[in-house]
């Protein structure tokens, strides 16, 4: 009897340079980079019958290709292509088995642990990525990865309606009670369990001085915590 790792989120992924740039064994990599694995047919076809609505084709651990559709719609998936539960109300798309070594798509990752805490640092002004590590270390923490989050928001249902910044340079929120979007850009970071907060109560991130500015240089590595 084979036990199936089921317990957890799968999330699609891609890097920065668009769709579709990854081979097999770079989308293990961006996988692993972002605190997951590879996820398993099994578990894409999991997340699919709990939602999971994804138009781009992506990676498994296998070495095929396949992708979830919810809601069928053209161009998502086509007339004639197959997969798994496939019918009416959607289905798994299959590109089968693909040359892992010359053919390039996205990944769907797999993630269930997260011992430490996701939390969000709220900025006193806009937050640029070349800042996001400073403010995050500031706290005890790190900037968090994708899969990091995504466990979050899975795991221990955090909902947080502002988009902040994470390890691989995207922009995200997690969403538990869809509403609107607040614009201005945060970071989301990461605290190992045992790992200290040097400042608890409440802390936010931004300039000091100069009117709101550090020496009235709008300069990322003056940055101060200041109480929100």
């Amino acid at each position: 009897m084979v036990k199936l790792d089921l317990e957890g989120v799968v999330f699609p992924y891609h890097p920065r340079g668009g769709r579709y740039k990854l081979t097999f064994t770079e989308a293990q990599r961006a996988c692993a980079e972002q605190d997951g694995i590879l996820a398993s047919a099994e578990q894409l076809h999991a997340a699919w019958r709990d939602g999971l609505d994804w138009c781009n084709a992506g990676w498994l651990r296998d070495g095929s290709v396949q992708y979830p559709v919810s809601q069928p719609r053209e161009p998502c998936g086509g007339a004639g292509s197959a997969g798994v539960g496939e019918g009416a109300n959607g289905g798994v798309r299959n590109y089968g088995y693909r040359h892992n070594a010359e053919e390039r798509y996205d990944a769907f990752c797999f993630t269930s642990n997260l011992p430490g805490r996701v939390f969000f640092l709220k900025p006193l002004r806009p937050l640029p990525f070349s800042g996001a590590a400073r403010a995050c270390a500031a706290r005890g923490a790190a900037v968090a990865k994708v899969g990091q989050l995504f466990a979050a928001w899975k795991l221990q249902l955090l909902d947080r309606c502002t988009a902040g910044w994470l390890a691989d340079g995207s922009a995200r929120y997690p969403i538990v009670n869809p509403r609107a979007t607040r614009r201005l850009f945060g970071v989301y970071c990461y605290r190992a369990p045992g790992a200290p907060d040097p400042a608890p109560g409440g802390w936010g991130w931004g300039w000091a001085g100069g009117g709101g500015w550090a020496g009235g240089a709008r300069d990322p590595a003056a940055w101060i915590p200041l109480r929100v």
